[in-house]
């Protein structure tokens, strides 16, 4: 007759771990590529006008593969009348294949403003032509009091 080996709780808690991590996909967390405007998308979609120490709505848009890259937030900081905003994206480096589409991967930001005046949106993104540089897009947003 055979007998069945029982493998401790903490070696087979261990085991399973070791396996479950060779299987997982792999996402890392970058700067985003700015959806060129070729392509149909608008990379940055902001109001024109807000309100001072009101929030608003910033739409802003990456591009990459549809099965290989997921919009991830933005960081932003805000100074007097100028905010950054940087788009951050996952893209996944695991050993599956990755389809080579285009596909927008839009994110709200929010953002507020304290004074009145003209303010300057800066988002800070890779180029789309050279992904080793970052492009810079501007807007402009008047703040009434």
């Amino acid at each position: 007759m055979r007998r069945m080996r029982i493998l401790p709780p903490t070696l087979l808690a261990a085991t399973l771990a070791a396996c479950s991590g060779a299987t997982e996909p792999e996402w890392r967390r970058d700067i985003g590529t700015l959806f060129p405007a070729e392509f149909g998308a608008i990379a940055v979609e902001a109001p024109t006008s807000a309100r001072a120490g009101e929030s608003f709505e910033v739409t802003v848009t990456t591009a990459g593969s549809s099965a290989c890259v997921r919009a991830s937030g933005a960081t932003v900081t805000v100074a007097a009348l100028t905010a950054t905003v940087v788009p951050m994206d996952e893209r996944y480096v695991g050993p599956r294949m990755c389809t080579d589409d285009l596909a927008p991967h839009p994110r709200r930001v929010s953002l507020r403003f304290s004074a009145a005046g003209t303010a300057t949106l800066r988002v800070s993104g890779r180029s789309s032509t050279d992904p080793t540089q970052l492009t810079v897009i501007e807007r402009q947003v008047e703040i009434e009091p």
